[in-house]
């Protein structure tokens, strides 16, 4: 278990009967790249290949949690180009 890490997510989350599995395995990555604030930013990309499925999928699960009221999105953009990017 050397180099263990921790996910923080809501604990409710961890109980809400509305939250399907698969949706909550994707909070709980995202809770692995978390700050002490609660902020992170993971690619969908990155999410997608931790979680073995396609990145149009993570695209529905952050959906899902932000609809359910888990998740903020935020657009980061580049400053010179104004691409998104993440």
């Amino acid at each position: 278990m050397a180099n263990q890490r921790f996910s923080i997510t809501p604990a409710i989350a961890a109980v809400d009967n509305d939250l399907p599995d698969s949706v909550y395995r994707t909070l709980s990555v995202l809770g692995i790249y978390g700050d002490k604030a609660g902020w992170c930013w993971p690619s969908q990309s990155t999410i997608a290949e931790m979680r073995g499925v396609s990145r149009q999928t993570i695209n529905t699960h952050i959906k899902h949690l932000v609809d359910a009221g888990y998740l903020n999105v935020y657009n980061r953009t580049d400053p010179e180009t104004g691409a998104k990017t993440s």
